[in-house]
């Protein structure tokens, strides 16, 4: 049901602040891939199996792009992702697709957002 969905896979590195921030910055909902789950860092996730989107925008960050994942997510209108691999899969539905560091560009992101919003 949300509008704007941020999404951690893999590439978090054990570490959703980064995910968090961003979508507290969209007051957007957050999810995760399933791997994020199985980890325990999440209680449910996108994907075939899990739960399936569709929201206006879905940021996905360090998600590969799995078709379990993709499937889940696919009838999202925008997505944008950032991942530090230039090949990774999810370049192939993604919008926008930043080659970055998530842990540098969602919580640049996410103040650049609060700063725009409180003038």
């Amino acid at each position: 049901a949300a509008n704007t969905i941020v999404a951690g896979g893999r590439g978090v590195n054990g570490d959703l602040t980064p995910v968090f921030a961003l979508a507290d910055a969209l007051h957007a909902a957050v999810g995760v891939t399933r791997d994020i789950a199985f980890e325990g860092l999440y209680d449910e996730y996108v994907g075939t199996t899990g739960v399936t989107v569709a929201p206006a925008l879905y940021v996905a960050a360090g998600i590969s792009g799995s078709p379990y994942h993709v499937g889940g997510m696919r009838s999202s209108r925008y997505v944008v992702s950032v991942n530090n691999d230039d090949d990774a899969p999810i370049k192939e539905i993604s919008d926008l697709f930043i080659v970055g560091d998530l842990a540098a560009v969602l919580p640049a992101a996410a103040e650049k957002l609060k700063s725009r919003s409180a003038g």
